[in-house]
């Protein structure tokens, strides 16, 4: 559905956040931060990535729906965006994200 054209790289420059979560290694118990992504919309539009990129959907607010991708879901995430690349400011966002995780 979304990888023939550039229309998320669009939605995710209008409303998508790069970001991290951080979690405890379990060798070491020290904190280890991952990179992830979400975007909040109509609950069947984030179904629908979900089931073309994998991750997440899940309730965040009464009646407010996010998608969340990490791990390989991110991976085909960025493949997309390298695909068709971001536009607005949030180019510069994601390129940063990409550079703090080597990603």
């Amino acid at each position: 559905m979304f990888a023939d054209d550039a229309w998320l790289s669009g939605f995710i420059d209008g409303g998508g956040c790069f970001t991290h979560c951080s979690g405890v290694r379990r060798k070491d118990g020290t904190r280890k931060l991952y990179p992830r992504f979400r975007i909040g919309d109509d609950r069947s539009l984030l179904h629908a990535l979900q089931q073309e990129f994998g991750g997440s959907v899940s309730l965040h607010k009464p009646e407010a729906y996010v998608w969340v991708a990490t791990g390989d879901s991110l991976k085909l995430l960025i493949a997309y965006l390298e695909r068709y690349p971001l536009r607005a400011q949030k180019a510069h966002q994601f390129a940063e994200w990409r550079r703090r995780f080597s990603l």
